[in-house]
């Protein structure tokens, strides 16, 4: 465009800003550190099903997660969404470690009570050979081509194994009680591990009055092994005095 008085071209010239980008103005948005943490707390929740103390990292991964997901004003943090998954991991082999080793107890103390049970049943039976047979382990039992009874009569070892089994307080008393008693679970079976042994305890009361004290049968759980299948042996029997 010229000017009217001098003639001289003039040229629009664009208006320049300095306004930076509204986008680089927002704040960064909050991490919750916390979030991450459970996710990682999580992950190692599977330990759960491992063993009972195992069982604190999926508790530690949950509260962690709790925490991560706590209210909050503003934007939304970094970590929420590692955080429910999470909580969800460590709520899952939570609940899943829990509910199996409730079931494995329950089951091991159905069957050592009656494994407990058929045994005290052989010596009111008089089939003393065979209850001593299941106190050992299955390793050292006889074959089942051996009779039993002639084991235990004219071997020196044999002999010597129901000489001992024979001493016993609580053996004494069962025999002679004979096929009278009736015997009933006096508590409540008791399942424990201790140095690597799966245990269980036993507490027995005759009904009949013809045993005058009660009896703990102590078994020992014997995971398949080999060709072995999973099986059961009496670890101890003996006078079972409560607990004052």
């Amino acid at each position: 465009m010229l000017d009217a008085e001098t003639s001289t071209p003039v040229y629009a010239t664009p208006a320049m800003t300095a306004a930076p980008d509204p986008e680089l103005l927002d704040e960064p948005r909050p991490i919750r550190l916390s979030g991450f943490i459970a996710l990682g707390l999580g992950l190692l929740s599977f330990t759960a099903l491992f063993g009972a103390p195992m069982v604190i990292v999926p508790v530690l991964g949950t509260l962690s997660a709790l925490w991560a997901l706590r209210p909050y004003q503003g934007q939304r943090p970094v970590g929420l969404t590692v955080a429910t998954i999470g909580l969800f991991i460590a709520v899952l082999f939570g609940v899943w470690g829990v509910t199996h080793r409730y079931l494995r107890q329950q089951t091991m103390s159905d069957q050592a009570v009656q494994f407990a049970a058929d045994w005290l049943d052989l010596l009111a039976q008089g089939d003393i050979e065979l209850a001593v047979e299941l106190r050992a382990h299955p390793a050292r039992r006889q074959s089942e081509t051996m009779p039993l009874d002639e084991y235990y009569l004219h071997s020196e070892d044999g002999r010597r194994t129901m000489s001992e089994f024979r001493e016993n307080e609580a053996i004494r008393e069962v025999l002679q009680a004979g096929d009278r008693v009736r015997w009933e679970l006096a508590a409540t079976p008791r399942v424990y591990t201790l140095n690597g042994r799966a245990l269980a305890d036993t507490v027995w009361k005759d009904q009949s009055g013809a045993a005058s004290t009660d009896v703990r049968v102590g078994l020992e759980y014997l995971p398949a092994s080999g060709d072995e299948p999973a099986q059961w042996k009496v670890d101890a029997c003996d006078v079972y005095i409560p607990r004052s």
